[in-house]
């Protein structure tokens, strides 16, 4: 801004001013929620007892899977659910889902649990046992079969992730 005066009876001046003008601007940080899932398992029956990723099984057995769920993000992930889509080799074991060390209720294998929602960084451990189908109920050979796990919420996309077990019928060669 620049002003100028002058008069008759004196010498004209003039001065500047810098007037700065700023808008603030609002911004929204959006933050994606990210569910990492982690699936491990334990044979119980062959007297495992360190997870692990992949399994060995025979007809008869139980397993013991632990399915671990964290929010890797800065904001609240909303209707968290659990799915354990079993391979048809197993069967699940009625009243063993447990979500932190509580049993739950049944529905981890048919449809899933809702576990309602992650904090961020928050981590939620669910554990269930399923049962190895009999001989008779399996095809024979060497058997390698896909347990697929899947969360979602309101907000993220679904993750999954697999585990493979091995479940030797029959006379096998190996």
């Amino acid at each position: 801004n620049r002003a100028q005066a002058s008069a008759t009876n004196a010498s004209s001046v003039e001065d500047e001013a810098v007037v700065r003008v700023t808008k603030d601007t609002i911004v929204t940080v959006v933050d994606d929620p990210q569910l990492n899932v982690t699936k491990l398992g334990k044979n119980i029956t062959r007297g495992s007892n360190t997870e692990q990723a992949t399994l060995s099984a025979f007809a008869g057995d139980t397993l013991e899977f632990v399915i671990r769920t964290r929010n890797n993000s800065t904001v609240t992930a909303r209707n968290v659910i659990v799915n354990d889509l079993l391979p048809s080799e197993l069967i699940y074991s009625n009243r063993t889902t447990s979500i932190n060390g509580t049993i739950t209720s049944d529905g981890i294998t048919s449809g899933g649990i809702n576990i309602g929602t992650l904090a961020p960084n928050q981590e939620v451990i669910i554990k269930f046992n399923a049962v190895v189908k009999q001989t008779s109920f399996l095809p024979q050979g060497i058997i390698n079969t896909t347990n697929t796990v899947q969360v979602s919420a309101d907000n993220p996309p679904t993750s999954t992730t697999q585990m493979i077990i091995t479940i030797p019928n029959g006379p096998t060669t190996i």
